[in-house]
């Protein structure tokens, strides 16, 4: 019965979706992974008017499934009706590349953290959802962290009007983005959301 309601729901939530239009363009991708800080410029976004769209914020997990699928033209389909995007799928390089093609001119946030901050959030966060397949040796999550920032520094070398490298914790992170997507500064710091606590859960 839950898995009905859930379908019944996906399908009105797809429903409203499809009707509705962008307002924004560029659109924009924020392309970090997990735990770098990618909810908290979620909010921002949404502060700066943008019509945003997180996979799990608006618990549409099934879209992964589409990316492991190669549904890409689904995904560009669901791009269309929202101006922003975090977390996965939109941040795996060949969504990544996708995006780029299927959006000509749409800016690309990449964010940074320490790395020690990033593998102790990672840990912790997952710590209390075992049913999540997960990296668990530091060194590997530190390897896979590096290898992601690896991949999309190189991408986009020279397109620094599409792409942006931030650490949120910048205490003028929030003007360098908006100095970025050419939206009106707001003065104040980025908002701190989805922070993992001691307990693994997020507040």
């Amino acid at each position: 019965m839950k898995n009905i309601r859930r379908l019944f729901w996906r399908i009105r939530h797809d429903f409203a979706v499809y009707r509705k239009a962008a307002r924004m363009t560029p659109k924009v991708f924020v392309i970090g992974i997990n735990k770098t800080g990618t909810t908290s410029l979620a909010e921002a976004l949404r502060i700066l008017g943008y019509d945003h769209f997180s996979t799990y914020f608006n618990k549409r997990p099934d879209i992964v499934d589409w990316r492991r699928k190669g549904d890409y033209r689904r995904l560009i389909r669901w791009a269309r009706k929202f101006d922003s995007f975090d977390d996965g799928p939109w941040n795996n390089p060949d969504v990544i590349e996708k995006m780029d093609v299927a959006f000509p001119g749409s800016k690309f946030i990449l964010l940074n953290r320490d790395e020690n901050e990033y593998v102790k959030s990672y840990l912790t966060y997952f710590a209390r959802r075992p049913n999540v397949k997960t990296l668990k040796n530091p060194d590997l999550i530190i390897e896979e962290f590096r290898r992601h920032r690896s991949w999309c520094l190189e991408y986009f070398t020279g397109r620094d009007e599409d792409f942006l490298d931030l650490y949120v914790k910048d205490e003028n992170a929030f003007q360098r983005l908006s100095l970025f997507l050419d939206r009106p500064f707001i003065a104040m710091r980025l908002p701190h959301k989805n922070k993992t606590t001691k307990t693994g859960f997020s507040v």
